[in-house]
């Protein structure tokens, strides 16, 4: 618990290479609430070669747990999966914070989707703040989201100041572009033409 990693580079590069896995059992075997992750380089990590519910760059596996952690000031490039929830099977990981970081890639073709919190119930007062996403909306070929984010299920949190390189596409419900259920406050996000607005 309250394990800090800096400044390291994770390159999946084979099928299905991860970066980061969030593994706490709420016992006394694994625990990584607390955990802040900055200044980190993740490049072509997956969990698997087109689903990015299954895995990424940094990612809770189908337990959940792991609160209070934070992802920020990170670059993330050409991953299938960004930051990914998978399951809550523990317990709901909770005070999550992702901010501060850049999703970029090649070609859209490479990514299924850059934050995807929707796994089991979601998170729980997740902050998502001041993020670039620096690629038109994930393209990738068989691909199982499609989004910049997807955060259904989520019970509570924020989604504000973050710009995406998007002319168009709609975040909401159930947005073409992005995934925010009415209990993620969607506030002061920009894409090309513009404010965000919900739809």
């Amino acid at each position: 618990p309250g394990c800090t990693i800096a400044n390291l580079g994770f390159n999946g590069a084979s099928s299905t290479g991860g970066g980061i896995k969030l593994t706490d059992d709420g016992g006394t075997d694994t625990a990584a609430f607390g955990t802040v992750i900055t200044g980190c380089h993740f490049k072509n990590c997956k969990g698997h070669a087109t689903d990015s519910r299954l895995g990424g760059g940094v990612y809770w596996p189908t337990a959940g747990g792991a609160w209070q952690v934070i992802i920020a000031g990170n670059r993330f490039y050409n991953n299938v999966g960004g930051i990914t929830l998978v399951g809550t099977d523990t317990s709901r990981p909770k005070d999550v914070i992702i901010a501060d970081n850049w999703f970029g890639a090649d070609a859209a073709t490479s990514v299924d989707s850059y934050i995807y919190g929707a796994g089991g119930s979601g998170w729980q007062d997740v902050t998502v703040d001041n993020n670039v996403f620096s690629t038109v909306l994930p393209s990738l070929a068989s691909g199982s989201v499609l989004r910049y984010l997807h955060l259904t299920g989520v019970a509570s949190g924020i989604v504000s100041r973050n710009h995406f390189a998007s002319a168009s596409g709609t975040f909401g419900a159930t947005g073409n572009a992005g995934v925010v259920p009415t209990t993620v406050i969607l506030t002061g996000n920009y894409i090309e033409s513009g404010l965000l607005a919900r739809t």
